[in-house]
């Protein structure tokens, strides 16, 4: 297998790996699943990918309670992803209720300096300067999902984030694939 197969077949591994941990301070059992969402449906979007952490949190004699982190990377000089965000699955859209919100753009600019002597009419030398600039907008969103959605993406054949970046909205969607591993955090017995 050649090293660039090994390389991403190693990193999908990662990506699909359900973890489950012992969180001895709060009395409680925690399991995450890591998403990579990089396909909008909509053509234009300005969504580079958004990467997503699910996790169950289930506390001794407490409910279980589902937090999501986002963090959305969008390319250009646009606005960040707001603060409103939907679930929708089998085609009904519901609002969830974003707790945190963090915003960061990172600026990058590489000067490339490139010396051209060129034979030009009186001889002289020509430096020309590149600048490649580069900017992409960071938004981290955290919020909780209820139990009543839970049970609905359990039982649902599709289910599509939806985000806007005013004014373009941007749509994701857990594929086949995608949405077999948020059922398997539903479903995997955690026992205090």
């Amino acid at each position: 297998m050649p090293f660039g197969a090994i390389m991403v077949s190693k990193t999908i591994m990662e990506q699909n790996h359900i973890t489950i941990e012992d969180d001895d301070v709060r009395s409680a059992i925690v399991a995450k699943a890591n998403f990579i969402h990089y396909s909008p449906e909509e053509r234009q979007s300005p969504l580079d990918r958004i990467k997503q952490t699910i996790v169950r949190h289930v506390g001794l004699n407490e409910p279980q309670i589902y937090y999501v982190y986002d963090v959305g990377y969008l390319n250009g000089h646009g606005f960040p992803v707001g603060q409103e965000v939907y679930i929708i699955w089998d085609g009904k859209a519901f609002p969830v209720c974003v707790d945190g919100a963090e915003y960061e753009t990172i600026t990058r600019t590489d000067e490339l300096a490139e010396d051209m002597s060129t034979a030009i009419q009186n001889e002289q030398s020509v430096n020309l300067h590149h600048l490649n600039s580069y900017i992409q907008k960071v938004s981290r969103l955290s919020y909780k999902i209820d139990m009543e959605i839970i049970e609905k993406i359990n039982a649902a054949d599709t289910v599509l984030l939806r985000y806007y970046a005013d004014p373009n909205p941007i749509t994701v969607q857990f594929n086949e694939f995608h949405l077999d591993r948020p059922k398997k955090l539903i479903n995997t017995p955690l026992n205090q």
